[in-house]
């Protein structure tokens, strides 16, 4: 008997390791999402700088994004079914990889991510709210002393009398930049803004958002005139006239965010 013919082998396709380039297009992914969503939750709306980097990541999302939702699954996709099935299998279980693990880049990112600064107009409708507080101090003061409001040289030092409950905590309200209270005792002159007795005289408040001047966001507390959050103060003994003026932001320039007189 003849022996059989030997009938040639073909080698089997190989079969692409699971991590090879698609680790790749995951970690792109990856950390083109957490980019972003870093990016944009601790963006301050005030500061250039993290806008900038902000803008830089959410090029990175959309990039990332398009790979792990478009490209890579119709790659994927594409090479499985040119591939024969074995290759489609590993490819299909490569493909539940990457969304598998593009979902748990974003989940730790939503976790880890800070949560977002708030913004100018929200700080200075804390403003508003710090300067209210003060003026129902300056009133209860007021009603214990016959009418008499503060002397400008040391106002603060009388309502932030400790036991007179004049304000919460008997000390300023904290600056929503800050989120220190105000110790420094400022004035308002220089800043172009009138005073008690041009108030008392009929010289109307000015508007809000009236400028002035370039301010800054102090570290420990306002102890400047022009530091956002700050709250100054000015009283005309002759006719008991106060006013108040609260200092909000609008971009890097320091406004009146807030003004009360009891005129």
């Amino acid at each position: 008997m003849s022996p059989l013919p030997l009938l040639p082998v073909t080698p089997p396709r190989p079969v692409p390791a699971p991590w090879g380039g698609t680790s790749v297009l995951v970690a792109a992914c990856g950390l083109g999402i957490f980019a972003n969503l870093m990016g944009l939750r601790v963006m301050d709306p005030d500061a250039a700088s993290t806008g900038t980097i902000s803008s830089i990541s959410l090029i990175i999302c959309i990039v990332g994004s398009c790979v792990m939702f478009l490209l890579t699954p119709a790659l994927l996709l594409a090479e499985a079914f040119l591939g024969g099935r074995q290759i489609a299998t590993s490819y299909t279980s490569r493909l539940g990889q990457v969304i598998a693990w593009g979902f748990l880049f974003f989940v730790a990112a939503t976790v880890a991510a800070p949560m977002p600064m708030p913004s100018s107009k929200a700080r200075n409708a804390g403003v508003q709210a710090n300067v209210n507080t003060v003026r129902m101090g300056l009133e209860q003061y007021a009603t214990d002393h016959n009418g008499k409001y503060p002397p400008v040289n040391r106002w603060q030092q009388v309502l932030c009398a400790k036991g007179t409950g004049y304000l919460p905590g008997d000390q300023m309200p904290r600056s929503p930049w800050s989120k220190q209270p105000q110790t420094a005792l400022l004035r308002i002159e220089g800043l172009g803004l009138p005073g008690a007795a041009a108030i008392a005289a009929g010289k109307p408040l000015p508007q809000t958002q009236t400028k002035v001047g370039l301010g800054r966001v102090a570290v420990e507390g306002p102890d400047h005139a022009q530091d956002y959050g700050a709250i100054l103060y000015d009283m005309d003994p002759k006719t008991d006239t106060y006013v108040l003026y609260g200092i909000g932001r609008n971009n890097k320039e320091a406004i009146v965010a807030a003004d009360v007189s009891n005129q």
